[in-house]
């Protein structure tokens, strides 16, 4: 009897000993199924065998966190087998898998390593500008003490369209990477405050893409909720550095314009400016608008932007970075290897933070501040 009702499980994805990633599910009824994995430029499909169960296997592929998602009989779903899920704003979300280093030297940035961990802490808030509750996640880095009195820096980390609050540390594992950059002294202790960008209710009820003056004006409450509302309850809550030489902000897609929105139009708060595969068609075209203070030299934030040279974007990222230079604006601008995915991001998100709070960067802020 209890054979008839626990099956063996099906076990998907599996890792292939040639660094291939192999998946199944079962479906004897379905006529087709595909696996869109954001490492393939077109979907994997599986083939169906006597038992009902449908396998496939990828190429070799190098290691890395991928995330993908079924496609049976056209209908999107996530992997049954699978427990591991980036949640999203639109619903569904996507299935996970790591695909690791082969050995203790090749492990990964975002692999978890024998190293002294940090805690990730959920908030809710209501929201006086927006509307309703909100969320936003705080990372503190391992030793953290409140009672200290040890102020330390603050990275705002911004989420993309399709993503949740929380998306940094899920998909990003961003707190995983700061563990090993900080044990490895290649990135100063810091706090990282990641909110949800998702502010006006036509960004997730109009994907994509949102009807006009939605994306930008979801950009202003997100910059005027993170400003008024997350940021003085992180500076209440944490010991950190209250001036303009410990805040930081990056994002990537929609929260690297979000980024750009906030730290470029409010220099006298943050030190820092990051973006990622900036969403710029969110600025719908008018720069000079939406990043008002961007042309003014006195105490500009240290601005990186990168893209991946396979990005979607990458035309509008390269107008934004000419319209920059010809106003100016100091910058670091970086071409990558890859498309419009978490492989690039987590990779963007490194550069960044070693460049973050050092100490010749603290002299310069203190100099473009005044302090």
């Amino acid at each position: 009897m209890l054979g008839k009702v626990f099956r063996p499980a099906i076990r998907s994805p599996e890792v292939g000993g040639d660094g291939s990633l192999i998946f199944r599910v079962e479906a004897p009824a379905a006529r087709q199924v595909r696996v869109e994995l954001d490492a393939l430029a077109a979907p994997l499909p599986l083939d169906r065998a006597a038992d009902g169960i449908w396998r496939g296997s990828s190429p070799a592929l190098p290691p890395d966190l991928y995330c993908y998602r079924l496609v049976i009989d056209g209908v999107s779903v996530l992997d049954p087998a699978n427990p591991w899920i980036k949640p999203s704003s639109t619903g569904l979300g996507e299935s996970m898998v790591l695909l690791p280093g082969r050995s203790d030297a090749a492990a990964l940035p975002w692999q978890y390593g024998d190293v002294p961990r940090g805690l990730v802490v959920r908030h809710s808030y209501r929201s006086a500008t927006i509307g309703g509750d909100r969320e936003f996640y705080v990372y503190t880095p391992p030793g953290y003490d409140r009672r200290s009195g040890r102020a330390y820096p603050v990275l705002y980390l911004l989420h993309g369209l399709g993503d949740a609050a929380g998306a940094w540390f899920s998909a990003g594992r961003a707190d995983v990477m700061l563990d090993a950059l900080i044990h490895d002294g290649r990135c100063r202790p810091m706090l990282v405050v990641c909110p949800s960008g998702h502010c006006d209710p036509g960004m997730a009820s109009d994907l994509p893409p949102p009807p006009a003056g939605v994306a930008l004006r979801n950009i202003e409450l997100s910059g005027a909720s993170l400003l008024d509302e997350v940021l003085p309850v992180v500076e209440r809550s944490y010991s950190v550095d209250t001036n303009r030489r410990g805040r930081a902000v990056g994002g990537l897609s929609m929260g690297g314009a979000q980024a750009l929105f906030v730290g470029l139009n409010a220099p006298h708060r943050f030190a820092h400016v990051g973006a990622f595969s900036p969403a710029i068609f969110m600025f719908e075209g008018d720069f000079e608008a939406c990043l008002r203070q961007a042309t003014s030299p006195a105490a500009m934030p240290r601005l990186s932007v990168s893209c991946g040279c396979d990005d979607f974007l990458i035309d509008d990222v390269r107008g934004f970075v000419d319209w920059l230079a010809a106003r100016g604006v100091a910058h670091s601008w970086q071409v990558v290897d890859g498309a419009h995915a978490w492989p690039v991001w987590r990779r963007n998100f490194i550069d960044f933070v070693g460049t973050l709070f050092n100490k010749d960067h603290h002299d310069d802020s203190l100099r473009n501040s005044g302090a």
